[in-house]
């Protein structure tokens, strides 16, 4: 696999930018002009028209130079701005500092706020605030003049753009204080840890990243747990299929989901497993659900389990490439016996989801799971299986330790999926969108996993990739059908779509 874009905390981000500087080599004050100009032609493709009203706020730290860049190069590409500072221009960095006087030269109306600054917008309103205050850098909550300042912008109705990162927004920790409510925010280089976690969705609306031309070694320097997928990452994964292959060569997949009442959930993972590519798909069904799966999806075989109406014994697995289990078996004790059974006699990979998930929480049996088993909860099972954490940072670090302590790789399900693997790494995922937070989501992923698990890529491999390509399909779906009334079989039917898309791509 390609490799993933880092996720580097502060410290890392400042290291590389000096590495940048000393070896490229470039001065600090041309590698900020450099950053505002990439800020100001991603701002211009967004905010096109010159009659909006611009008010660009800067502190005096280097953000606060390329806020005072931005502002220069706005004002000079005929935008309406104002300028403001906040702070002492003596105590400022020696490039927001230079930044300072080449505005000064030019325009000589930066206003200089204190802490009435309210009086400055009295008689003028905003259509955007552009937020160039504080940077990556900040480790201690906001206080004093620049805390009112951020509380007063948060209280305008103007859209509010962050340069890097919103001020008060701390990278790689929760954030205690308050901070600029961002709708958008631009990114230097890479994705901030801050912007990929729940808590921080109010302080991050929309983001993104654009390269600012860093050193390419110093970013190979950089040692971090934390990488993100990118559509670059899934191109080796779509390759055409052999001419001479046949319905063998793409993997037997068994899926054993379903319950009397919930035969729904067997047939999404089905169906989604096929779409995905498998080649044979053996369905384990309780005998009440085979009827609804045998018509809603003839192209399975569909094994009998001898209860009616639950999942009570595991089925013969010679031959089998990889198993799925969970969607809808319910949690009864009949069904727990089974599932013992499953996991501590399985040498084949796992695909572990919902009710499996709740029996193995309530029985404490992780310790029972092959190495490389996929599980696939949502935040509940997750808190169930393994505790609950103060904050999502906090749970982010309890995720990376019990992938580590049980050698299985944690699919933990929501916007910017977090895949966990044995080694400590963790990838977000770059696809999705609410609309995909419907009945039946999970039990397409689980379909999705089982087949490419099937088909023979290694389980880590398989989850980046299917988490990606169930993104990717619940992003084309919403397009189709919007956000509002996507449903899982609308994921599904767009699988399709989302190879060729991808494969279309790789021909490119």
């Amino acid at each position: 696999m390609n490799c993933p874009i880092k996720i580097p905390n502060s410290t890392q981000i400042k290291s590389v930018d000096n590495y940048t500087i000393k070896n490229e080599p470039v001065k600090s004050i041309d590698l900020m002009e450099r950053a505002s100009a990439v800020f100001c032609e991603w701002f211009s493709e967004r905010y096109p028209s010159r009659e909006c009203n611009i008010a660009v706020f800067s502190g005096s730290g280097n953000n606060g130079g390329d806020g005072l860049a931005v502002a220069r190069m706005l004002k000079l590409n005929s935008y309406k701005v104002d300028t403001f500072f906040i702070g002492d221009i003596n105590k400022a960095s020696a490039d927001c500092k230079t930044n300072y006087y080449k505005y000064n030269d030019i325009f000589s109306n930066i206003i200089v706020l204190n802490s009435n600054f309210e009086v400055f917008f009295a008689k003028k309103n905003y259509n955007i605030i552009i937020d160039g205050i504080l940077g990556a850098g900040l480790d201690r909550p906001l206080k004093g003049v620049i805390l009112n300042l951020v509380q007063w912008i948060n209280k305008q109705e103007a859209a509010k753009i962050s340069i890097d990162i919103p001020t008060g927004l701390f990278v790689d920790q929760p954030t205690t204080s308050e901070s600029i409510n961002a709708d958008h925010v631009l990114s230097f280089e890479f994705p901030k840890l801050a912007f990929l976690l729940p808590e921080n969705a109010q302080r991050v609306k929309n983001w993104e990243f654009r390269s600012i031309g860093l050193h390419p070694r110093g970013i190979e320097k950089i040692n971090t747990p934390h990488l993100f997928i990118t559509q670059k990452d899934m191109l080796e994964f779509v390759g055409d299929r052999s001419t001479f292959s046949h319905k063998g060569t793409y993997g037997k997949a068994l899926i054993i989901a379903g319950q009397y009442g919930f035969a729904g959930a067997a047939l999404l993972a089905a169906r989604a497993c096929m779409k995905s590519g498998c080649g044979l798909l053996y369905l384990h069904l309780p005998s009440q659900c085979v009827d609804i799966l045998q018509s809603g999806i003839p192209e399975a075989v569909c094994f009998t389990d001898p209860h009616l109406q639950v999942f009570s014994t595991p089925p013969n697995l010679e031959n089998i490439s990889a198993v799925g289990c969970g969607p809808g078996i319910g949690t009864s004790s009949t069904t727990a016996k089974a599932l013992k059974k499953l996991i501590t006699a399985s040498s084949l990979p796992l695909v572990i989801d919902a009710d499996a998930l709740n029996i193995i929480a309530s029985h404490q049996w992780l310790d029972r799971l092959p190495p490389h088993t996929i599980i696939t909860p949502h935040p509940g099972e997750f808190e169930r299986l393994f505790g609950k954490s103060q904050n999502h940072f906090q749970r982010l670090e309890l995720q990376k330790r019990m992938s580590v302590k049980y050698k299985i790789i944690i699919v933990l399900k929501g916007a910017y999926t977090t895949i966990s693997s044995p080694d400590g790494e963790v990838f977000f995922n770059s696809t999705g969108n609410p609309g995909m937070a419907t009945a039946g989501s999970g039990d397409v992923l689980t379909g999705i996993l089982t087949a490419i698990v099937a088909k023979g890529r290694p389980p880590l491999q398989a989850s980046i990739f299917g988490v990606y390509l169930h993104g990717l399909a619940g992003d084309l779906a919403s397009k189709k059908v919007g956000e509002e009334s996507l449903m899982a079989s609308d994921i599904i039917d767009n699988i399709p779509s989302a190879f060729m898309y991808l494969k279309n791509t790789y021909h490119a």
